[in-house]
């Protein structure tokens, strides 16, 4: 068995080492790297696979394991190796399996592929591989071999003593002590309890003799009191009788009273009714009056409303008309000041006009008369110039002067006068825009006066629209009062119906219902009540008693449609409903007889239905005749033998049976439902008038919000044309006021340009006369003519200017007084004529009277409709009365007949009460005869009444108080005298046994406990004996010429090297007095001239080499399947290195070896070498050459502190002196466990075959008896218990004995005569141990139940085997010797297991079929479980 695969994911600084391209050598591996790439945590990690690293329970210690690098940490990891198993060391049966622990925060689990183990079946599979727990020297850490160097004798001792499994003696010396001190224990209290127990019988002998007196005066009172209940019993049968005559008068006067009630009840229905039909008339008048009253206050509100608003109306049209008489009379005024004013312009005008021509012409004179004067001032003045030619430049100049004048001055004539020209048309498009917008006004005028007049027929429409709406509305509320009611009744009849009902049936038509309306299903047609109707209404009870639940079966058309309802109803856990499905209904024709009268008649003629519902008719109706009497239905029912039924609902079987009675009409489904249906229909009508009335509100509503709409659509438009015409009024003001300004202003640039013109000829002429003078000849002089002429020209100048300014300032008056009275019509007069005319316009007092009109004819119709309502409310008032005097008789009838009924009903109640009571009485008596009469047949077989017969119930009472009185005094006997005597002489013989058994046991314990020393003894001995020697072997193949030793020391061994050899010991003697042994000590040579030395004179390499030749000793005396060595050379040098490093190869021929170095030796002698690499925050195991390895090595060694002149073991040096492996010193422990184990298998065999044979047994004898088939049933399930427990223990035991074989032990045969007896002994006080315990459980157990058996009854405890008998096979007597020859035959002999196991199942094969055959297959699952549980607890032994 060696390791081919390490798995790690998760563990430390392995993130993920998965598979590597070869597999690990199952000889020396040798792992190098560097320091911190993960060497000894790929050691850890198996050694936490192996369960040898302690890493805690806590989520805390498993999260220290748990990889982390750059602060990411892994939730989970595991460790997996797989082991090559060919060998089959594991007790598995596989050649190669993987095992895996699991680790994260939450769990740590170990599993074998799917299958999860425990941490208990992996500790043991690893023992039973040979990785023993006392000697972990398999897995050699760094600090291990520097412990054990240093290592004191006496824990070297306690080492050894560990390894040889002497811990598993002292444990059992442990439990034997304890044991024997708990038996003493048990022994002075059975002493104890023995003395109390023996008092205790002495004085139950008393009490026994009392209590047979006692049972014999308790006999003879139970005869008696059984005669005293047989007479008791015929009295009971003497008060029945009467009682039953009693009920039966009772009986006739209630059915009489009954009818009368039935009688007195109809007639107050009737009465009710008609109560109810006027309270209701009465009502609904009353409401009719109280809308009709609100009606009249409407009217009134209404017309009070009308006559303000004619009074409104009226004051505005006062109003209109005062301010129109006002505005006339100021325009009167107004025009005439205008024609006034324009007359006045008119006559200024041509005055004006003349002045202004005057103006001009003098203006032409006087420029004339200044342009000659100022030819005359020029020619005055040539005396300046010197010549002609002088006085001719400068004229030429002036004249040039002038012609740029004349040009300015045309230039602005022009531009004057097409400023004219625009003025003029500017004037003109004024003058249009005032001639359209006075259009346009009176244009908007008419269009307001036309929408003021459809306004007004809107209003009309609307409050003819509005009335109709409220009248509608009362309509309306009247019709929702009425629903309401009818709601209230059809309600009020399906409450009715429910509590006749019962609930599951309501239940399933509520949700019927529901269904119906979801539409989900279809083909549902409804109850069959729903589905026809009553021709003539006095069958109703009739129908009702023939019908029964029958009413509510539900119709449908297929049995599918009924299968969904029904799995919605078993759904949803409510209601139960019955189906009619009409694929299915078949009905045979009645035999009914010819009927010849209107007597008879058949049950289903009386009701009306859809022909597809025939069948489901006649299948509830179709069989029955309806009579008129029951003297018909009993002639009918005689001669046709059909079932015939009155109307009163009397019915008349064809059989004979005749079922009658009171039939509380309050209580008749079909009449309530078909209230339900009256209600449901008058609500449905009523319901469908009130949509109708609603949407023709809503047209109406419509209408009215269409005309409302319409009129602020109108007013809109008036406001906005109004709203207009104040911006056209504003408009046309400023028409107004610009053609004035543009006739101001053309009319001054007419002026402008006149003068212009003027000015422009003067310069003319000026230019003329200067060109006159330049032709003229050059004189300095004026001549006499022309100075007379220069003085008359200067006075006619002077004369022309005064005239100028006078007529200019008559011009200026004249043309102001123009002025101020244009502005003054144009701004005033017109402007305020126009505003009048615009408010006259706006006045429109027709309007006025039209509304006044209007508010009239509305105030008349108004007055008819409170003339009609005042009528109309004085004819419900007279109604009103009329219906009180009409109430007023019938409620005094339904007083006088509700006291009737109150006193009838209450003779009933008392008459009812009275029946109930003498049921009661009845009941009471006929249960206390029953009981009487039952106990006297109980006991009638006990008693004999003859000799009683003598007695009366008085003098059988007097007797039985005889006897009482007698057993008064027997009160305080002891009743369980009998009982308590027995269960006390046989606690008494139990105890008695149970003492001595303690007693032998205790000397057999003491044996036992003298046997396990020596045995103790015998495997240190043996153990040391192993360890020195191979101690020995293995120190001179480690240094050859070199010699060591372990010696034992005893107290007085001062000196280290002293104490005893293990070769001076005899072959297979103990050494006497080992346990005074101290400590182991060690001598060791390293070389022929070397003097022997003890550990603390050797050097700290030497130390080292002589740990590991001790554990390489103990691995040799106990191996293990492979060895984990961590750097175990670290402290040696080159030459240690080197012998260390070929004794591992040596033993890697046999064992797997993995071990960890810095140094080259093992690199060199290493089977397969690997290489440990950190790389991106994770280590890995990748397999590597030789050269790889020491390259490593040489990269680690920075200061050349190896040697590498070393190549390897030499193939003479490996097959030179070959090691041989011992077997492991605990075999003995193994033979043990295989006894043990096979001792378990053959007891379970024992009772399996015992249990099987009952079964079997039971198997012959068993018949169709129930109680038999039970039996069998109960001796099955223990057989299977104890089969399977057979099984359990089969299966250890092939688990052990293949350990057993493999540590060398050897399976007999059955018959064979010679078995080894070395170990029976030792086994035999393994086993005494074993029972030991169970016996002191048992006692204790005993014990506790005792110390109550002084007050209750309890079975005798059953005897035990002595543990003496047990262990009785340690004597040495020859028959004893033969005895446990026997045994031991028969111990080491194999277990046959195929045959029983074949007949087992053959027994339990047999045993199922007999249970199928009688229905009595039992649960499995359930009683698996049972046994599981059993046989878990019987392994735990």
């Amino acid at each position: 068995m060696f390791i081919k695969f390490i798995f790690i994911k998760g563990f430390r600084s392995y993130k993920d080492q998965g598979f590597t391209s070869i597999t690990l050598h199952p000889g020396f591996n040798v792992v190098t790297g560097r320091n911190g790439a993960g060497k000894s945590n790929l050691f850890a990690a198996i050694r936490f696979l192996l369960g040898d690293l302690n890493v805690g329970n806590n989520s805390e210690d498993r999260l220290k394991l748990l990889h982390s690098y750059g602060g990411n940490t892994m939730q989970t990891g595991y460790v997996e190796i797989v082991f090559d198993n060919s060998d089959h060391r594991f007790p598995i049966d596989k050649t190669e399996f993987s095992l895996r622990r699991t680790f994260g925060t939450s769990k740590d689990e170990f599993s074998i592929g799917n299958n999860k183990l425990s941490k208990a079946d992996v500790r043991n599979m690893f023992e039973a591989a040979g990785f023993s727990s006392s000697n972990p020297y398999y897995i050699v850490q760094q600090g291990k071999i520097n412990t054990l160097a240093l290592m004191k004798d006496s824990d070297r001792l306690d080492m050894l003593k560990e390894v040889a499994g002497a811990t598993v003696y002292e444990e059992r010396k442990r439990e034997s002590v304890a044991i024997m001190i708990e038996s003493e224990s048990k022994s002075i209290k059975i002493e104890e309890f023995l003395k109390y127990i023996d008092e205790r019988i002495k004085v139950l002998d008393k009490e026994r003799k009392e209590l047979q007196l006692y049972q014999t005066q308790i006999e003879m009172k139970k005869q008696f009191e059984a005669y005293i209940i047989h007479l008791e019993a015929n009295e009971s049968n003497d008060r029945i009788l009467d009682l039953e005559k009693e009920k039966e008068k009772y009986l006739i006067h209630s059915s009489k009273e009954s009818k009368k009630l039935e009688r007195f009840t109809d007639e107050l229905k009737k009465d009710e009714s008609k109560f109810n039909k006027l309270l209701s008339e009465i009502k609904k008048i009353d409401n009719e009056k109280i809308m009709v009253e609100k009606l009249n206050e409407v009217f009134d509100k209404q017309k009070a409303q009308l006559v303000i608003q004619q009074k409104h109306f009226k004051k505005l049209l006062s109003k209109e008309q005062a301010k129109l008489e006002k505005l006339q009379k100021e325009q009167d005024l107004l025009s005439g000041s205008k024609e006034k004013l324009e007359k006045e312009i008119e006559i200024i005008k041509p005055k004006l006009e003349e002045l202004i021509g005057q103006e001009d012409d003098i203006d032409n004179k006087l420029s004339s008369t200044e342009r000659n004067l100022q030819e005359l001032y020029v020619k005055q003045g040539m005396f300046q110039f010197k010549s002609k030619t002088e006085r001719d430049k400068y004229l030429g100049d002036e004249s040039s002067k002038l012609e740029d004048i004349v040009n300015q001055y045309e230039q602005q004539a022009q531009s004057l006068e097409e400023d004219v020209e625009d003025m003029k048309q500017i004037q003109q498009s004024k003058g249009k825009q005032f001639d359209n917008s006075m259009a346009s006004k009176d244009k908007e005028a008419e269009i307001v006066k036309t929408a003021e007049l459809r306004v007004h027929e809107l209003k009309l429409e609307k409050d003819q629209i509005e009335q109709r709406v409220s009248s509608t509305f009362q309509s309306i509320n009247e019709m929702k009062s009425n629903l309401t009611e009818h709601r209230n009744e059809w309600k009020k009849a399906e409450r009715n119906l429910q509590t006749i009902m019962n609930r599951p049936l309501s239940e399933g038509l509520t949700r019927l219902n529901q269904i119906r309306q979801e539409g989900k299903i279809k083909g549902i047609h409804g109850p069959l009540v729903e589905l026809f109707d009553i021709v003539e209404p006095e069958a109703t009870l009739a129908l009702e008693v023939v019908g029964g639940n029958g009413l509510f079966h539900v119709v449908v058309d297929t049995d599918d449609t009924a299968s969904k309802i029904l799995e919605i109803l078993n759904t949803e856990n409510i209601g139960r409903l019955s189906f009619i499905p009409l694929n299915r209904v078949r009905t045979k024709p009645p035999k009914f007889p010819i009927l010849e009268n209107d007597l008879v008649c058949p049950l289903i003629k009386v009701i009306s239905f859809d022909p597809i519902y025939t069948e489901a008719m006649k299948l509830v109706f179709g069989k029955t005749l309806i009579c008129k009497d029951e003297a018909t239905a009993e002639q009918v029912r005689k001669s046709s033998h059909v079932d015939c039924i009155t109307f009163e609902g009397d019915v008349f079987h064809s059989k004979g049976a005749v079922t009658g009675g009171y039939y509380s009409k309050k209580k008749l489904k079909l009449s309530s439902y078909q209230q339900i249906k009256h209600w449901r229909q008058q609500y449905q009508q009523l319901q469908t008038q009130l949509t109708e009335k609603e949407s023709e509100l809503e047209k109406l509503q419509a209408s009215l919000l269409s005309i409302q709409k319409t009129i602020r659509t109108k007013e809109d438009e008036k406001n906005k044309i109004l709203s207009n015409n104040d911006n056209s009024r504003v408009e046309l003001d400023k028409i107004i006021s610009e053609r004035t300004m543009y006739i101001e202003i053309l009319e001054k640039k007419q002026t402008i340009l006149k003068k212009l013109k003027i000015d422009i000829q003067n310069c003319k002429d000026t230019i003329d006369g200067y060109q006159k003078q330049i032709n003229t000849a050059f004189n300095t002089k004026l001549t006499e003519e022309e100075s007379n002429l220069l003085l008359t020209l200067s006075e006619s100048s002077i004369q022309l200017k005064e005239q100028k300014i006078s007529i200019s300032s008559d011009v200026m008056k004249l043309q102001s007084r123009k002025n101020q009275m244009t502005n003054q019509l144009n701004q005033n007069y017109g402007k305020r004529l126009m505003e009048i005319e615009g408010e006259i316009k706006s006045l429109n007092p027709e309007n006025s009277k039209l509304q006044i009109e209007l508010k009239q004819k509305e105030i008349d119709e108004i007055n008819i409709e409170i003339d009609g309502v005042r009528e109309k409310l004085e004819s419900l008032v007279q109604s009103l009365n009329e219906k009180d005097a009409e109430i007023k008789p019938i409620k005094v009838s339904i007083d006088a007949l509700k006291q009737q009924t109150s006193t009838i009903a209450d003779q009933l109640v008392a008459d009812g009460k009275k029946m109930e009571s003498l049921l009661a009485q009845i009941q009471s008596f006929n249960k206390v005869r029953d009981a009487k009469q039952l106990r006297v047949l109980s006991k009638g077989d006990r008693f004999n009444f003859e000799e009683l017969k003598k007695y009366n119930k008085d003098q059988s009472v007097e007797e039985l108080n005889k006897i009482n009185k007698s057993l008064a005094s027997l009160r305080h006997v002891n009743q369980k005298a009998n009982d308590q005597f027995n269960s006390f002489t046989n606690q008494y013989n139990s105890l008695e046994a149970r003492r001595d058994e303690l007693y032998e046991s205790n000397a057999s314990i003491q044996l036992l406990i003298k046997t396990l020393d020596n045995k103790k003894d015998e495997a240190i001995a043996r153990t040391f004996s192993g360890v020195a020697k191979n101690f020995t072997q293995v120190f001179k193949e480690l240094i050859p010429g070199g010699s060591a030793k372990l010696v034992m020391k005893r107290q007085m061994d001062e000196d280290e090297g002293e104490g005893e050899d293990p070769k001076e010991w005899a072959d297979g003697e103990t050494p006497k007095g080992l346990l005074t042994f101290t400590g182991i000590g060690i001598q060791v040579s390293f070389g022929e001239g070397h003097e022997p030395c003890s550990m603390r004179q050797l050097s700290g390499g030497q130390k080292t080499l002589v740990a590991l030749a001790l554990i390489f000793a103990l691995q040799r005396t106990d191996p293990a399947p492979f060895y984990l060595l961590d750097e175990i050379d670290a402290a040696l040098d080159h030459n240690y290195r080197v012998a260390v490093s070929k004794m591992i190869r040596k033993h890697s021929r046999e064992i797997q070896f993995i071990a960890t170095t810095f140094g080259p030796e093992f690199v060199m002698d290493a089977n397969q070498n690997w290489i440990v690499v950190f790389n991106k925050g994770g280590s890995k195991l990748v397999p590597g050459s030789t050269e790889d390895a020491l390259n490593v090595i040489k990269q680690l060694d920075n200061g050349s502190a190896f040697d590498y002149s070393y190549q390897g073991i030499t193939e003479e040096e490996f097959n030179q002196d070959r090691p041989v492996l011992g077997v492991a010193e605990n075999k003995h422990l193994v033979a043990f466990e295989f006894k043990r184990a096979k001792k378990r298998a053959l007891k379970a065999l024992a009772k399996a075959e015992e249990a099987c044979a009952i079964m079997v047994q039971d198997e012959a004898n068993q018949d169709s008896n129930a109680d038999s088939s039970e039996k069998l049933k109960h001796d099955k399930k223990i057989f299977e218990k104890l089969h399977k427990e057979y099984l359990l223990r089969a299966a250890e035991f092939n688990q052990v004995k293949e350990r057993f074989i493999r540590f060398g032990g050897i399976i007999k045969q059955q018959g064979d005569d010679e078995l080894s007896q070395s170990s029976q002994p030792q086994d035999k006080e393994m086993e005494n141990i074993e029972k030991e315990k169970d016996n002191n459980q048992q006692t204790s157990d005993t014990e506790m139940k005792d110390t109550d058996q002084s007050t209750t009854k309890q079975k005798s405890p059953p005897k035990r085997k002595s543990p003496s008998q047990d262990t009785s096979d340690i004597e040495t007597s020859d028959d004893e010797s033969k005895k446990k020859q026997t045994e031991s035959n028969q111990e080491e002999s194999d277990i046959d297991e195929e045959t029983p196991s074949q007949r087992f199942e053959e027994a339990l094969n047999y045993a199922s079929q007999k249970l199928k055959q009688h229905g009595l297959q039992e649960s499995e699952q359930s009683e698996q479980e049972e046994d599981d549980d059993d046989i878990s607890s019987d392994s735990s032994d």
